[in-house]
């Protein structure tokens, strides 16, 4: 491989990997609106998917998905979308029915795989599972699901679904909190 690289005249930096994965960076950004999440919860949640949303030109590619015990395509990958008219949509987002958790990872993992991307997410919830199979029986899928927790007494199983997607987990008490602890998790500083 020296000898290749001498002859080239390149340096390990300026060679490439190819992955099966689309090149770029790009998530799902996945929002529990179930009724757990009612009043504070989907404020704060909904804090967490706006400053998602104004952060997205520092990645290639991102979706936004709303659940319950239904999923629904707020933005989709490949389309473009002011990021205003994406949290104008987020933050009339509201609480109602049962969690299936288990249902909104396979949807996003669906969407990613399709768009040809890496499976990566972040999970806004307070984990609170109600309906649909066992949640933690997809969060391998991802090769990366970070977990971004507002207050609950379930915040154990938020953690849980992170570290079986080998992602981060943060606990967010107050709107204050917000930025920081989503930068740290997120990298995207």
């Amino acid at each position: 491989m020296e000898k290749v690289l001498e002859a080239c005249r390149l340096t390990p930096d300026e060679i490439m990997a190819f992955t099966r994965g689309r090149r770029g960076r790009a998530y799902a950004l996945i929002i529990d609106r179930s009724s757990s999440m009612a009043g504070f919860k989907l404020v704060l949640g909904a804090l967490v998917g706006a400053t998602l949303a104004y952060a997205s030109d520092r990645v290639d590619d991102y979706c936004v998905l709303a659940f319950n015990t239904s999923v629904d395509v707020i933005k989709p990958f490949k389309i473009r979308r002011r990021a205003e008219d994406v949290v104008d949509e987020i933050l009339t987002l509201e609480a109602e029915g049962y969690t299936d958790i288990h249902r909104a990872l396979l949807s996003a993992y669906s969407l990613m795989r399709e768009a040809g991307y890496e499976p990566r997410a972040v999970l806004v919830t307070d984990g609170e599972w109600t309906a649909g199979s066992n949640p933690l029986d997809a969060a391998p899928l991802f090769s990366r699901l970070d977990v971004i927790c507002v207050p609950s007494k379930w915040r154990g199983f938020a953690r849980a679904l992170a570290e079986l997607g080998h992602g981060a987990f943060a606990f967010i008490r107050s709107m204050s909190e917000v930025p920081d602890k989503l930068m740290e998790v997120l990298n995207l500083d």
